[in-house]
């Protein structure tokens, strides 16, 4: 089948068209309109129906059309890559002269080119990361299949194999870009990474990148990588100079480190070092780091020796006797909160000032006043006859050396009272008028 329509081939399918147009044409104005409105409208969407039905037809035609001529370049572009057949190799002799034998030409291996696999088509809603990525397999593709011997035609029908329906309607209809356009394909995927890379906002990702920061457990490596697609997709210096590109890397870097120590050792750097010298040191301290806690850690089977030879040592000091006058006390002692020799407790003659028994200090797990509340000053942790407020009251009433204090004495007036002196008894008719 052709790749393109020939004269005669179009001027007949054009006259057909024109014939079925005027045909139907002729047709309606045959059948003139009805008088009445119901009548009128119903002719008028019969009409609609029809010339609708006439267009479909036509687009479906011309698809058809389109997906022969894409069929038949497919078919093409496959036979071209295959291998051409090697023609059988004779015996080495001449025909016409038996004995002669000539000879015979070493084998040259055949250099079949590899299988190059097509890019993932790309969608209308990928980001500025992910046409990178398709981009780099886009060029990759190119370049094995030798995409530059071919014309500008072909050039363009590979690339749009690459794109889904929506992408090559944006192509179309919003970057108007054709499919029959004099752009070459680096334009046209140039056209579409502007495209793609403004349908975000700049500020957004410079704030992203300036924000980054390396999260808890993540290395340095991966770190690094995740910065650097982010200044990808933004122009970190607007001139293009690779000193000012450097000194906001390297800022970023400083912000997003999260060791305090790798941080200071930033900082000592000289001001005039490069981002590699800067990235340099961050995976020589992290290496260092790494090897410090492995050196350190100690293998599994000295650990386990160790371990059962201690096990061993404590099984013999249990099988010892226990020797009464050099032997601790394991545990702690309650009546003085120590260890000490058994039989040598420091508070065996010492009496307790919050409970007034003898044998224990204060405040241990041995006193019984340590849960007590006082009915004197309410408070917890002594017993009534050893409160501090009675003691210091008897302290206050002792000072004066048996003189009564004012208080005193006014208490004792106001306790006294005055005694009547029996009076004779009155008669009764003298108390009724009293």
């Amino acid at each position: 089948m052709p790749l393109t329509r020939s004269g005669e081939h179009e001027r007949r399918v054009g006259e057909e068209e024109d014939h079925a147009v005027a045909g139907d044409w002729r047709h309606t104005a045959t059948s003139p309109p009805p008088a009445d409105i119901v009548s009128l409208m119903k002719w008028m969407e019969e009409t609609r129906l029809r010339d609708e039905e006439r267009r479909r037809e036509a687009e479906e035609s011309r698809r058809q059309e389109d997906n022969a001529r894409f069929e038949a370049l497919i078919s093409m572009l496959a036979a071209q890559r295959q291998t051409p057949q090697v023609p059988p190799e004779d015996d080495g002799e001449d025909p016409e002269n038996p004995t002669r034998r000539q000879p015979q030409q070493p084998r040259i291996p055949s250099t079949q080119k590899p299988a190059a696999q097509i890019p993932p088509p790309l969608k209308p809603d990928a980001t500025y990361q992910l046409f990178r990525e398709w981009k780099r397999r886009w060029q990759d593709y190119a370049t094995m299949v030798d995409l530059s011997s071919l014309t500008q035609e072909k050039q363009l029908i590979q690339l749009r194999m690459c794109l889904t329906l929506e992408t090559q309607r944006v192509l179309e209809h919003t970057l108007q870009i054709p499919p029959t356009t004099d752009k070459t394909v680096g334009e046209v995927v140039d056209a579409l990474e502007l495209h793609i890379k403004g349908l975000r906002n700049e500020a957004l990702r410079r704030r992203e990148l300036f924000s980054c920061r390396q999260m808890e457990g993540e290395t340095f490596a991966d770190f690094y990588v995740r910065l650097r697609r982010r200044a990808e997709e933004i122009d970190i210096c607007p001139g293009k100079s690779s000193v000012c590109e450097e000194t906001q890397l390297k800022s970023v870097i400083l912000m997003g480190v999260r060791d305090d120590e790798l941080i200071q050792r930033l900082i000592s750097l000289d001001d005039k070092c490069s981002l590699q010298e800067m990235v340099t040191a961050c995976r020589s301290y992290e290496a260092a780091r790494c090897a410090t806690s492995d050196i350190r850690a100690q293998p599994t089977q000295v650990r386990a020796l160790t371990q059962h030879q201690k096990s061993k040592k404590q099984k013999n000091l249990d099988k010892q006797p226990p020797q009464q006058s050099t032997a601790k006390t394991a545990e702690l002692c309650q009546c003085c909160a120590r260890y000490h020799e058994t039989g040598a407790c420091p508070a065996a003659q010492v009496t307790c000032r919050n409970c007034g028994r003898q044998g224990h200090f204060a405040s241990t797990v041995k006193c019984p006043a340590s849960k007590a509340q006082c009915c004197l000053c309410s408070r917890i942790g002594h017993f009534d006859s050893c409160c501090k407020k009675v003691s210091r009251q008897n302290h206050k009433r002792g000072s004066t050396d048996g003189a009564p204090t004012p208080s005193q004495q006014k208490s004792k007036q106001l306790s006294c009272r005055r005694v009547i002196s029996p009076s004779p008894a009155v008669p009764q008719h003298a108390r009724s008028r009293v």
